[in-house]
C-alpha cells in the first residue's frame, strides 16, 4: 500500500513538473511560408516613360520569435512591360532578407500572419533597364498589408514599395499592388501535441 501511495505521488509529482513548463509557453512560435503576386508599377524617371506595369511573384520564408515579431528570407522575380513597339520588357529578380512587425500582435494569438504589419527588406537584386543591360543592384523593401485567416491558411492583401539603387545611373522605384497567400501558419499547442498522441 505505501509502495502504491509512494507511486502514485512520484508519478503526480513527474506531471506537475512536466507540466509547469508548458504553461510558461503553452506554444511554440512558427515558421511559415508566403506566395504572393502583384502588379509592379514603375513610378520613378526616366523608366516610367518607357515601362508598362507588369507581374511579380515569389516566396518567403518568415520565422517568428515573439507575437510582434518575424524574420524572412524573400525570393522574388518579374517584369515591367514595355511601352509600345519601340521599348521592350524589362525583367528582374531580387532576393532580401525582411522584418515583419505585427504592431497589434497578442502573445493568445494562434497565427502570427493576421492583422496588419509592417515590413522592411534589403538585399540583392538584378535588373534589366531598357538600354542599360541587366545589373547587379542594391535592393531596399517597405510593404504594408493585412493579413485575414481562410481556414488553414491566410489571405493578406498588400502595398509594397521595391527600390533598386544604382549609384551611377538612375534609380527604378516601383509600387507594387498584390496579396499573398499564407501556409503553416498555425502555432502547436504543446498541451494537446504530446509525444504519442
Amino acid at each position: 500500500m505505501n509502495k502504491t501511495l509512494g507511486f502514485l505521488a512520484a508519478l503526480a509529482a513527474a506531471t506537475a513538473m512536466a507540466a509547469a513548463p508548458a504553461e510558461a509557453t503553452p506554444r511554440d512560435e512558427v515558421m511559415f511560408l508566403t506566395l504572393d503576386g502583384g502588379v509592379p508599377i514603375p513610378v520613378s524617371h526616366p523608366v516610367r516613360d518607357a515601362l508598362d506595369p507588369g507581374f511579380v511573384g515569389g516566396a518567403g520564408l518568415y520565422h517568428t520569435w515573439a507575437p510582434a515579431f518575424a524574420a524572412g528570407l524573400r525570393a522574388h522575380g518579374g517584369f515591367f512591360a514595355g511601352q509600345g513597339r519601340h521599348h521592350d520588357a524589362s525583367g528582374f529578380g531580387l532576393f532580401s532578407v525582411a522584418l515583419r512587425v505585427r504592431p497589434f500582435a497578442a502573445r493568445a494569438d494562434v497565427r502570427r500572419a493576421t492583422g496588419p504589419w509592417f515590413e522592411g527588406g534589403m538585399g540583392l537584386g538584378l535588373l534589366d533597364v531598357p538600354g542599360d543591360g541587366a545589373d547587379a543592384r542594391f535592393t531596399l523593401e517597405g510593404a504594408t498589408g493585412w493579413g485575414f485567416p481562410l481556414g488553414r491558411v491566410g489571405l493578406s492583401p498588400f502595398f509594397r514599395v521595391m527600390h533598386f539603387v544604382d549609384l551611377h545611373h538612375d534609380d527604378v522605384v516601383a509600387v507594387v499592388f498584390g496579396a499573398e497567400v499564407n501556409i503553416f501558419d498555425r502555432r502547436i499547442d504543446r498541451a494537446l501535441a504530446l509525444p504519442g498522441d
